[in-house]
């Protein structure tokens, strides 16, 4: 037998032991097994050869039977007995082929036998066979291993994700009382559920509590939202594939990822009537099937929900008439936070220890009028609401109690100079942004804020402070309509950095692409003349961005305009007069993002607004194409691809046309040369000069935000949350890499 390749290479840290009182025995099995590569190592009795092998713990012993003093036999079993060796091979070497000698030699632990006088190709087989074998045994006790440890990781999370959800079942009312009794009723139960409730209500808890007490706990639970759908829902449910689909026996996606387990469907009425259909023919042929007895292609358990009231979803044309119909008679109403206003202590307390642990944070309770504001709030966004403010205060607390009064439960919140904070839009290793309210003004605003607090290095607090007042100058000295603006700048009396900004309902390009794939060519030229326009002013003022991205665009509906494009962070901008930056970089790190880093950035040559150009070209490709212009296995790699590598036009991987105008632009902005790119005003004439049959419009814009995104800004909406890129990483805008001056 051969080993493999791969263990071929692994051969050299291989021992074998040979174990014969005979020197011309060891000589010659040294002659046929070195050529092999194996460690050999020697002993001629038995004694030495247990001290030899608990210090190598050799992966196989070839051991004479006869010898003086212990006999092969003995040394086989004290190798067995000892848990440093037991797990090494042991063939036994004898001119014995008396059937009583090998049984007992393999009752002892052995796992073959070679006949001497020795032949080469025999021993070479038997060890070679054994070896392999052991390598295999301990990849497979590696990879074991590895799967315990990723079991019970994955179970750690588990029992953390019931724990959070386990808090707003908690209480001891009648309402919550009947409600477990339902959920227990339902569980031993095989029906589709129809959940209804107030927006906000825990529509997951009670999904996962009523699988819990089913039969299918131990099966997979899962839970989509439909309102985040947006629109592809084709693939879902239907059982029928296109008739153009490569794949004829293609699963509904859902329904093979929750086979046998539980799926939760939010929001149901957002589901397309086609979809909504497709799965109402799902349900009735899994229930055809119990009625029968007969197994179902997939067997899932459907629940569905709803914020609009049984009354209303069965009275209206919500629900297509085929899944009504299988709704009628399973339902269960959950109880709004103000039914069952004795549970909301309990359910506060739950949630401001959740907080704690994941701040890091010494809180243990709230203050003494704390629980009577609680209970006399009338709570319109639910348990959710009450999550989030109770997450709010613990974040802002400074002491190890919670004081909650009735301004912030009016939305007003903690007042941070002059804003009050009214939901947290994102958070970081070092701060957070919060969706904001001027307390004259009753203007909001995006306020970012940052606690520079006694435990943190001098060193870091002066990068902070450096940071936030050169971002808060630098956005302050831009007027484009198109650059996010400053209200407001400042340190609090108890120690915050902050500064507010206006707040914008949208979505940025990562996740615009990501969520609905790669945008027209006429599109994407509409977006981004306003874009270069922006930079173009910043330019002027010599002000480098440096971390252009996807998730640094930010696309929102202003007043009544819709497209309406905005530059984020001004976080690593750099002054290209002064040579200061408003980033100050800590060791190791590397300003920019390594998907769209400028060659000259990557190297630490000289930037000037080009290397913004560059990113605006990688920015553009991926709106394109949704996919990055180059692609690697580590970040390393990837920047050397960005300075060695010409980029492939982007209309080779776009599903729509791309004019090679276009092309040539992108290709421009794209060269390593940053004297060859355009700057960000030829870069504007460059897209305004490319004609399109069918140019993208005002009423195409309302179409798409029509089908896509909510413009509405209800106080508790689930659809288009005011978001900022920056919020989703405050800890630094600069990526983790290793220095790259030289390269």
């Amino acid at each position: 037998m051969t080993l493999p390749l791969e263990m071929q290479k692994e051969v050299s840290h291989i021992s074998l032991l040979l174990v014969d009182d005979n020197s011309t025995n060891l000589q010659v099995l040294s002659q046929i097994l070195k050529p092999l590569g194996y460690k050999l190592l020697f002993a001629r009795e038995g004694r030495d050869a247990l001290q030899i092998a608990e210090r190598v713990k050799p992966s196989l012993v070839l051991l004479d039977i006869l010898m003086p003093g212990m006999d092969g036999f003995e040394v086989c079993e004290a190798l067995k007995t000892n848990s440093a060796t037991k797990d090494a091979v042991v063939i036994f070497l004898s001119a014995l082929d008396d059937m009583d000698s090998k049984v007992r030699g393999f009752q002892l632990g052995g796992s073959d036998f070679i006949t001497k006088p020795f032949q080469a190709e025999e021993v070479i087989a038997r060890v070679q066979t054994h070896v392999a074998m052991q390598q295999l045994r301990q990849k497979l006790l590696d990879s074991n291993t590895q799967l315990q440890q990723k079991l019970q990781l994955v179970r750690h999370h588990w029992r953390e994700a019931q724990q959070r959800l386990a808090g707003p079942l908690l209480g001891e009312s009648h309402a919550i009382k009947a409600l477990w009794e339902s959920m227990e009723e339902y569980g031993r139960k095989e029906k589709v559920l129809l959940l209804t409730g107030p927006p906000g209500a825990p529509f997951e808890a009670v999904a996962r509590a009523i699988h819990g007490v089913s039969e299918r706990r131990e099966q997979p639970f899962l839970r989509i939202n439909a309102k985040a759908l947006h629109g592809q829902q084709s693939e879902l449910f239907e059982e029928t594939p296109p008739s153009d689909s490569a794949d004829p026996e293609r699963k509904p996606v859902l329904l093979e990822l929750a086979d046998q387990g539980t799926l939760l469907v939010e929001h149901v009425e957002s589901l397309s009537r086609e979809s909504q259909e497709a799965l109402a023919l799902y349900v009735e042929r899994w229930q055809e099937s119990q009625n029968h007895e007969s197994a179902p292609l997939w067997n899932v358990r459907i629940l569905v929900s709803s914020t609009h009231g049984a009354h209303e979803v069965f009275s209206s044309t919500l629900l297509h008439p085929r899944l009504s119909l299988l709704l009628q008679g399973s339902n269960i109403t959950l109880p709004s936070l103000s039914q069952r206003k004795q549970d909301i202590p309990v359910i506060a307390q739950c949630y401001l220890e959740q907080q704690a642990k994941a701040l890091g944070k010494v809180v243990h309770g709230f203050s003494a009028n704390t629980e009577e504001h609680l209970q006399a709030y009338h709570w319109p966004g639910d348990v959710r609401e009450l999550e989030n403010i109770v997450g709010r205060e613990v974040a802002l607390a400074t002491g190890p109690v919670v004081s909650i009064d009735t301004s912030s439960l009016r939305g007003e919140g903690t007042l941070i100079g002059g804003y009050h904070l009214i939901a947290k839009l994102g958070e970081g290793g070092m701060g957070e942004v919060w969706r904001a309210r001027h307390q004259w003004l009753k203007r909001e605003a995006a306020v970012k804020c940052v606690r520079l607090t006694g435990e943190m290095e001098e060193e870091t607090k002066q990068v902070l402070l450096q940071r936030f007042h050169k971002e808060a100058q630098t956005t302050a000295q831009l007027s484009s309509q198109h650059t996010v603006r400053l209200y407001d700048f400042g340190i609090d009396p108890s120690g915050v950095l902050y500064y507010a900004m206006e707040l914008l309902h949208g979505i940025d390009l990562q996740d615009m692409v990501d969520r609905f794939g790669p945008l027209s060519s006429e599109r994407v030229c509409a977006l981004f003349m306003p874009v270069c326009r922006a930079l173009a002013e910043a330019h002027q003022h010599s002000l480098v961005h440096r971390d252009i991205k996807p998730s640094n665009i930010f696309i929102c509906s202003l007043g009544l305009d819709l497209d309406c494009p905005k530059i984020l962070d001004f976080g690593v901008v750099k002054d290209t007069t002064t040579q200061t930056l408003s980033h100050q970089n800590l060791p190791g790190h590397v300003c920019g993002t390594p998907g769209f880093m400028a060659p000259e950035l990557i190297q630490g040559n000289s930037i000037s607004g080009k290397t913004d150009i560059y990113a605006l070209g990688c920015v553009m490709y991926w709106c394109l194409t949704g996919r990055m212009v180059f692609h690697a296995d580590n970040p390393i790699a990837l920047l050397m691809r960005h300075i060695s590598e010409k980029p492939a036009p982007p209309s080779k991987f776009a599903s729509s046309d791309i004019s090679p105008e276009l092309d040539e632009i992108i290709l421009r902005c794209l060269n390593n040369d940053p004297s060859k790119r355009p700057d960000a005003l030829e870069f504007f004439e460059a897209l305004e000069n490319i004609k399109f049959s069918e140019p993208w419009t005002r009423q195409k814009s309302e179409i798409w935000w029509g089908e896509h995104l909510t413009v509405q800004r209800p106080e508790f909406a689930e659809t288009i949350e005011p978001s900022y890129s920056f919020a989703k990483t405050i800890e630094a805008s600069s990526q983790q890499i290793p220095p790259t001056k030289v390269l």
